[in-house]
């Protein structure tokens, strides 16, 4: 099975120069952040109502709307709040910045996260595959032009997930699976 690192509905299209990996269908297991990692420029989170108590499976839907919201209005700050130390996450969220700070803007409809399934567990760190349903998406430019036309479709992906603290889970690597 191959895998590549990609980030949530709109990912792969718009980061194409996400580098490929081949592996083996195991779960992709990183070890968990150390405590001399940067961490990404947030403040620290704090527990929400949603957040406490919440199980896996409730946070990865969560999670997606998150990522939902940021490429429909290109606030990035409560999906960036849902993750620690994670490249592709980080990279996703860079590209949103980069379309929204250059003028232009993103056109999607809701996705659907349709199928949600633990596949391991690791040092702490719980892995999980998924699939979303996601609407032909629209990148327009600051001029109002399509630069980019995206289909949608039924997408599988892995998340590792870690709940360091009170707070709750936290994403820290998401990967497509091809």
């Amino acid at each position: 099975m191959r895998r590549r690192i990609m980030l949530p509905p709109l990912l792969l299209a718009l980061v194409v120069g996400l580098g490929a990996c081949s592996g083996d269908p195991e779960p992709i297991i990183e070890p968990a952040p150390s405590a001399t990692a940067t961490a990404s420029p947030t403040s620290e989170p704090t527990p929400t109502a949603e957040s406490v108590g919440e199980s896996a499976k409730q946070f990865i839907r969560r999670w997606q709307m998150a990522a939902f919201e940021m490429q429909r209005t290109g606030d990035t700050g409560d999906y960036r709040e849902m993750t620690q130390a994670c490249e592709s996450c980080n990279a996703f969220v860079d590209t949103v910045e980069s379309i929204y700070g250059d003028g232009g803007s993103i056109s999607l409809e809701e996705p659907s996260v349709v199928r949600i399934e633990k596949v391991g567990q690791s040092s702490g760190t719980s892995i999980y595959e998924f699939d979303t349903v996601t609407s032909a998406t629209t990148v327009v430019d600051a001029k109002g032009k399509v630069s980019q036309r995206l289909e949608g479709g039924r997408t599988r992906y892995q998340v590792n997930l870690d709940r360091p603290d009170e707070v709750g889970w936290r994403v820290t690597r998401i990967s497509e699976l091809v």
